[in-house]
């Protein structure tokens, strides 16, 4: 009686290990969606703060991003010309 008892408690501190060990995975997992999510935000309203709002809805943040800083840069070489 007492070794099944024994046998049980294994299990169940199995159980318990696996449960926690996969809650942490999917803690993990939702920390860096939230994070991706979150820096796709920022860029989002970084750039679209610096474009107009016609422009801006047909662009990904990426091509955004490439354009926003493309621009800056011809906007620099046109200061230093002058």
């Amino acid at each position: 009686m007492a070794s099944q008892l024994n046998n049980v408690r294994l299990k169940l501190e199995q159980r318990r290990r696996r449960i926690e060990e996969e809650k942490k995975k999917m803690e993990s997992i939702m920390a860096r969606q939230r994070e991706k999510v979150g820096q796709e935000a920022f860029l989002r309203a970084v750039v679209g703060a610096n474009r107009p709002a016609a422009a801006a809805e047909n662009t990904s943040p990426a091509t955004t991003a490439a354009n926003a800083n493309s621009t800056s840069l011809t906007e620099q070489s046109a200061v230093m010309t002058n």
